[in-house]
């Protein structure tokens, strides 16, 4: 156990990433659609922020447009 000044930090107590994101709320989902407005992949993502990268492995760097839902 670690101690800063009056604050005490238990390393046992502390959150897993997982029990983190099932307090959010949970997983995001994404989809991506390609310059005809098809869509060229869909999946459950861990965070909006990584959509561009999601996107481009989905669909090759073939998409224009994407939504994340879930947060």
């Amino acid at each position: 156990m670690k101690k800063l000044n009056k604050l005490q930090i238990n390393s046992e107590r502390l959150m897993k990433n997982e029990e983190l994101v099932t307090l959010r709320g949970g997983y995001g989902y994404a989809v991506c659609r390609n310059s005809n407005g098809e869509e060229c992949g869909s999946g459950m993502i861990e965070s909006c922020s990584q959509i561009h990268e999601f996107c481009d492995w989905l669909c090759n760097g073939n998409w224009n447009s994407s939504v994340c839902a879930g947060y």
